[in-house]
């Protein structure tokens, strides 16, 4: 039987109407007022929760990020300031909307708690994060977690651990960490893969840009939850804005999605948008194959020159964690749990393996923040070019 979450006032899952994300992320621009208007703006619309991220770029990334040159520097101007959040939650209170969050780090995880947020969200880049899963788990909230990049070995390694760790309220998401995501990659069946293996609330986060053909189609199917992120006329040049829709755009949507729920053949829905939308709806149908998403989108980014394509066999490496040392460690010396962080990018030992590097032994003078190997049963440096 499908599990239900409860999610403030909300029950989430199959018979109940769907939650509705609007997910702000980043383009806030790091402007209050902008902020504020965003939650005013999604309960006008009709979304049921607001979302923001709660991350410090310090934590997040490496200062020197090999082969992205300033990213560090792009986060940090992306962070959400930590004191507006008891305001974005009274706020959120007035106007009958959840606050949600994606944390990035245990501390934050922890500090989401004390502002009260009625559930968590897990990026599809900290699938992999055991230390923040384990931290999330126990707080004993409802949690939504994205799968973009994932296998589903890797969705069961995580899934077990949040279980392991007291989370009893899960929701899973098909996700594709592609900016924007194509209808190519953005394989709405796999929700019904998701849901066969794991019998949890299943849902959609779409990171693509061409309107809503594909929440529609996932509420049509099985989602019982949407997210999608959304920008206004104000922001400009912000992370998130190239695969963002207007505000009007996603009241739009949210109708649409309502007037899908009140019919009772689901499968007529769907064969109305196919008529209407032909070879994109078979492309955004996808294959039902839940596994990194294969074509990638061709895009610029900050730190490189150029054009390139981003597919998700390549974010796997640039989006989740690596093990590194926050302090120098002489050779021969034992490496204990708190000289360790996990930051992106996952080179060298990957962040799944920290609790293996506890109690390794050093085999030269390891460097701070340097991307590390075994060899030969310890702990080296390994080489990798960085850009400031």
């Amino acid at each position: 039987m499908e599990q239900v979450l409860q999610i403030g006032q909300h029950t989430v899952g199959r018979g109940h109407p769907t939650y509705i994300i609007f997910e702000v992320a980043s383009t806030h621009e790091n402007n209050w007022e902008t902020a504020r208007a965003y939650v005013e703006q999604a309960a006008r619309v009709g979304a049921d929760a607001v979302k923001f991220q709660l991350f410090e770029a310090d934590k997040l990334l490496l200062p020197l990020t090999p082969g992205l040159k300033g990213t560090h520097d792009y986060f940090k101007t992306a962070e959400t300031p930590r004191d507006w959040f008891h305001k974005l939650k009274t706020l959120c209170d007035e106007k009958g909307i959840d606050l949600l969050c994606t944390p990035f780090d245990s501390d934050a995880a922890t500090f989401l708690d004390e502002v009260g947020v009625p559930a968590v969200k897990i990026a599809s880049g900290e699938l992999t994060n055991l230390q923040l899963l384990e931290s999330v788990a126990g707080l004993g909230k409802p949690i939504i977690m994205s799968t973009g990049m994932a296998t589903m070995d890797e969705i069961d390694r995580a899934m077990h651990i949040l279980r392991t760790h007291g989370a009893e309220e899960i929701a899973l998401l098909q996700c594709v960490s592609v900016y924007p995501t194509s209808f190519e990659d953005a394989n709405v069946s796999a929700m019904n893969t998701l849901g066969e293996r794991f019998h949890t609330v299943i849902g959609y986060s779409d990171n693509g840009s061409a309107g809503d053909l594909v929440p529609r189609m996932a509420v049509a199917l099985c989602a019982s939850i949407v997210e999608k992120h959304v920008t206004s006329q104000k922001a400009r040049g912000s992370l998130d804005d190239v695969f963002s829709m207007s505000v009007d755009a996603f009241g739009d949507m949210v109708q649409s999605i309502r007037a899908i729920e009140a019919r009772d053949d689901k499968d007529a829905v769907l064969k109305e948008l196919q008529e209407a939308f032909g070879d994109d709806f078979a492309k955004a149908l996808g294959d039902g194959v839940k596994r990194p998403a294969p074509h990638g989108t061709r895009k610029t980014h900050p730190g490189v020159e150029g054009t390139f394509v981003q597919r998700e066999a390549d974010e796997r490496q640039w989006a989740r964690r690596g093990v590194y040392l926050n302090r120098r460690v002489s050779k021969g010396a034992s490496i204990e749990k708190s000289m360790i962080t996990l930051l992106r990018p996952d080179i060298g030992i990957s962040g799944v393996e920290y609790e293996h590097v506890v109690g390794q032994i050093a085999g030269e003078d390891l460097k701070e923040y340097s991307p590390l190997q075994y060899r030969g049963g310890q702990v080296f440096n390994t080489t990798v070019d960085a850009c400031v």
